[in-house]
């Protein structure tokens, strides 16, 4: 499940399918959804939305401080 993981974060900003999670981590659509459901407590791309709203957040909020660091 690492294999997968890491490559949702490497990936995340690209178009990621199911299948293509799926044929990293060498499983089946199928388990991989089980497993990761089990193990994450969420879907695979629960877990890809997850890190993509993550990655805007931290992104809005660095802006937001290098703004203000500027206006002083």
């Amino acid at each position: 499940m690492a294999k997968v993981i890491d490559y949702i974060n490497q990936h995340s900003s690209e178009k990621i399918m199911l299948d293509e999670i799926a044929q990293v981590g060498h499983l089946s659509t199928g388990y991989l959804s089980r497993t990761f459901s089990k193990q994450m407590g969420m879907s695979v791309m629960e877990y890809v939305n997850y890190i993509r709203l993550k990655r805007a957040y931290e992104m809005i909020t660095n802006t937001d401080k290098i703004l203000r660091l500027s206006l002083i």
